[in-house]
C-alpha cells in the first residue's frame, strides 16, 4: 500500500506506507507512472498536508475483482446480451460496462483481422506456387499444339475431356469436404473446439440438417458458458452442467462428422470409378489427340483452382480492410441506480436469517445427536422390555440420601422407581424363575454398578435374602459405595483351593438387612478365564441355595467379552442405558452380542425430568415430599 501526500496545491509525492520510502512524485491532472502502477489525479488545488492512502492490486485479483463485479444475462431468444456492473458511484459503473464493451469489440475486431491476415498469407504462398505450375502447364500445350499443328480437340474429345474435368472438380470438392470433416473430428473435442461457423459451413456443403442444428445447440451452449464463467467459478453446478451438455453435443456432432465422412468416401470411390471410365475414352484417342487432351486437362483444373484462390484472397481482403468483426453495440450504458445498502431489507433480512439459522442450527445438533434420550428411542430400536426408567440422581454425599438412595431414602421418587423396576423383574420371572440376574451397560459409566447397589436394596426390602457379586474384575467399584476392602473378593474366592472356607471370608455382612455382599478381590490379570471357569459354576450353585436373588455386577459389554461368558451362567441380564449418553448404534452392537431370551428387559437411567416431563409426571407425585408423621 501507499500514501499519497499533498506538499503544495498542485504536487504531491507518493510514499510506501511500511518502509517510508519515497515512490515518486507527480502534479495535478497530469499521469504519474510509478513502479509497479499508474496514477492520475485530477482537480483544482488541493490543501498542503493531505493524505490519502491506496493499495495496488496484484493483475490476477485486479481481474478477479473486475469479474466479480460483472453481471452478463442474455436475453432469451435473441442473441443479445445483458452487461451490467457495480461500482462505488454511478458514473463509474457506466463507465466500467462501456470500456469493457468497447475493448471487447475491438478484441473481436482484431481476432478476425488476424485471421484474415493468416489466412491471406497461405493464399498468397499457395498464388504463388499454382501461378508458376499454371504457367507452366500452359506453355507446354501452347508448344505441343505448335509442334503438332493442332489447334483444338474434335468434338467427341472435347465433351469426354469435359465430363473428365467435371468429375475432376467433383472429386476435389468431395476430399475437400472429407478432410474438412476429418479436421473438424480431430479437434472438436479439444476445451476451444472448432468455431460453430465452421461446423455450420459443413452442414450446408453437406446438406446435412442434423449437423446444423447441433451447431447452433453447441454455438448457444458456448454463449450461455462464456456468461456462467463470468458470474460463477468452475465447480458451480450450473457450470458444471454446461460443461457436460457441451460435451454430449459434441459427442452427437462426432456421431453425425462420422456419417458424414463415411457417405463422402462412398461418393469419392464413385466418382474414382466415373474418372477412369472416361480416362479409358481419352486412352483409346489417337496419341496426338490423347496427348493433346492430357495437356489441356492439366491446365484447365491448375487454372479453375488459381482463379478460386483468387476469389478467396479477395474476399480475406475485404474481411481485413474492413474492421468491423461480429460485436454490435444497441444501447451505451448511460445511467445507473444505487442498489445497495438497502438498510430495510438488509435488516429483515438479517431477522429472517438469524432466525432460520438459529433454527437450523438447533435441528442440526438435534441430528447430530445420535445418542438414547427417551423410552420411545429405546422402542425404536428394540423391542425387548423396558423395565423402567431412573431419574439423575444426585450422589454427593451427605445430598439426596447420597448413593444408595432406595436405603437411606425408601420413599423418595427414585426409591419408587427401583420398586416397579423389581415388580417388573418379579413378573418377569413368574413363570421361569430367574433368580441369577446381570447388569451390564454397553460402555463404561453408565450406572450399572449403582443401579445393582440400590436395585439389591429394593428386592431385600420385599423380604427376599439378596446377595450382590461384583464380577467387575478390571474396574470394580462396589467396594466404594459400601465404603469396604476390595479382597478378599470373587477373585481369590475363585482360586481359592477350599471353597467353602473362602465364601465365609469372601461374603461380607452389610448394616442393610437381607443384603450381603461378595467384591471383586485382588484384581487379576486374566478375568475372562476366571468367569468362564468351572469353578465359578461351582461356586454359584453353592452359594444360590442360601439367597432368593444373586446379583452380578458385570463389565461394559462393548469393552470386553467378559460379560458374554458370565451371561452363559445366569439367568438373565439386565442392560443399563445412560440418557443422553449411551449411543444408538453401541446399544445395538451390546443387544446383537446378547441372545434375546438372556435379556430380561433394559432400564433408562440418568434420564432427564426437566427436559421429558411428558414420560416422568409421576416422580412429582406424593412420594417427593414424604415425611414420617410423629404420633403423640
Amino acid at each position: 500500500s501507499y500514501v499519497l501526500k499533498f506538499d503544495g496545491p498542485d504536487s504531491y509525492k507518493i510514499i510506501e506506507d511500511k518502509s517510508g520510502a519515497l515512490a515518486g512524485k507527480g502534479e495535478l491532472n497530469k499521469p504519474f507512472l510509478g513502479p509497479n502502477f499508474s496514477i492520475l489525479v485530477e482537480g483544482d488545488h488541493a490543501r498542503k498536508g493531505r493524505k490519502m492512502k491506496f493499495s495496488v492490486l496484484t493483475p490476477a485479483s485486479a481481474v478477479e475483482g473486475l469479474q466479480g463485479s460483472l453481471a452478463v444475462s442474455p436475453i432469451k431468444n435473441t442473441e443479445l446480451v445483458t452487461i451490467s456492473a457495480t461500482a462505488p458511484n454511478p458514473s463509474m459503473a457506466a463507465t466500467k460496462v462501456n470500456v469493457i464493451v468497447s475493448e471487447y469489440k475491438s478484441l473481436a475486431v482484431l481476432k478476425d483481422t488476424q485471421n484474415a491476415a493468416s489466412a491471406l498469407a497461405f493464399i498468397d504462398e499457395q498464388i504463388g506456387i499454382l501461378e508458376k505450375s499454371l504457367r507452366s502447364s500452359e506453355g507446354r500445350l501452347m508448344s505441343f499444339k505448335e509442334k503438332e499443328k493442332l489447334v483444338s480437340l474434335s468434338d467427341d474429345a472435347r465433351a469426354t475431356l469435359q465430363q473428365l474435368m467435371n468429375f475432376d472438380t467433383e472429386l476435389k470438392q468431395a476430399e475437400g469436404l472429407r478432410k474438412q470433416a476429418e479436421f473438424i473430428a480431430e479437434n472438436i473435442m479439444q476445451s476451444d473446439g472448432m468455431p460453430d461457423k465452421s461446423i455450420v459451413a459443413l452442414g450446408a456443403s453437406t446438406k446435412s440438417e442434423r449437423l446444423n442444428a447441433l451447431a447452433q445447440k453447441l454455438s448457444e451452449l458456448q454463449s450461455r458458458m462464456i456468461t456462467l464463467k463470468i458470474n460463477y467459478k468452475e465447480k458451480h453446478p450450473l457450470v458444471v452442467e454446461a460443461v457436460e451438455q457441451i460435451k454430449e453435443t459434441k459427442k452427437g456432432i462426432m456421431a453425425e462428422l462420422s456419417s458424414i465422412i463415411a457417405s463422402l468416401k462412398v461418393n469419392e470411390r464413385s466418382i474414382k470409378g466415373n474418372i477412369s471410365s472416361y480416362e479409358k475414352r481419352i486412352n483409346a484417342l489417337p496419341a496426338a489427340e490423347k496427348r493433346l487432351a492430357e495437356l489441356t486437362r492439366g491446365a484447365e483444373v491448375q487454372q479453375s483452382a488459381y482463379s478460386s484462390l483468387l476469389r478467396n484472397k479477395q474476399e480475406f481482403e475485404i474481411m481485413k480492410a474492413g474492421e468491423i468483426g461480429n460485436v454490435w453495440v444497441v444501447d451505451s450504458a448511460a445511467s445507473a441506480k444505487i442498489i445497495k445498502p438497502k438498510v430495510m431489507r438488509s435488516l429483515m433480512l438479517a431477522v429472517v436469517v438469524g432466525l432460520f439459522v438459529g433454527v437450523g442450527i438447533a435441528f442440526f445438533l438435534e441430528y447430530l445427536d445420535n445418542t438414547i434420550k427417551n423410552p420411545d428411542d429405546v422402542k425404536r430400536i428394540t423391542d425387548l422390555p423396558l423395565l423402567g426408567s431412573i431419574a439423575k440422581l444426585d450422589t454427593r454425599a451427605g445430598e439426596n440420601g447420597g448413593e444408595l438412595i432406595t436405603h437411606t431414602m425408601p420413599k423418595a421418587n427414585i426409591s419408587e422407581a427401583f420398586r416397579t423396576i423389581r415388580t417388573n423383574i418379579f413378573f418377569a420371572s413368574f413363570d421361569t424363575p430367574k433368580r441369577l440376574i446381570g447388569v451390564t451397560s454397553s460402555v463404561p459409566e453408565e450406572g450399572k454398578t449403582l443401579f445393582a447397589a440400590n436395585l439389591a436394596v429394593s428386592i431385600a426390602q420385599a423380604d427376599k435374602r439378596v446377595l450382590l457379586i461384583d464380577a467387575d474384575m478390571r474396574r470394580p467399584r462396589l467396594h466404594r459405595i459400601f465404603n469396604q476392602k476390595r479382597a478378599p473378593g470373587l477373585s481369590n474366592l475363585i482360586m481359592a483351593e477350599d471353597i467353602e472356607g473362602a465364601i465365609g471370608e469372601a461374603i461380607r455382612k452389610l448394616p442393610i438387612p437381607g443384603v450381603d455382599v461378595i467384591y471383586s478381590g485382588d484384581i487379576p490379570h486374566n478375568p475372562n478365564e476366571l468367569l468362564g471357569s468351572q469353578k465359578l459354576k461351582g461356586i454359584i450353585d453353592l452359594i444360590s441355595e442360601r439367597y432368593d436373588y444373586i446379583l452380578f455386577d458385570s463389565p461394559p459389554i462393548l469393552s470386553v467379552s467378559d460379560p458374554v461368558v458370565l451371561t452363559n451362567r445366569l439367568d438373565g441380564t439386565i442392560l443399563i442405558i445412560h440418557a443422553e449418553k449411551t449411543d444408538k448404534n453401541a446399544l445395538k452392537q451390546a443387544l446383537e452380542s446378547i441372545p434375546d431370551e438372556k435379556v430380561m428387559g433394559l432400564v433408562l437411567n440418568n434420564i432427564n425430568i426437566e427436559r421429558d416431563r411428558y414420560y416422568y409426571r409421576y416422580y412429582h407425585q406424593y412420594y417427593y415430599s414424604y415425611e414420617p408423621k410423629s404420633t403423640a
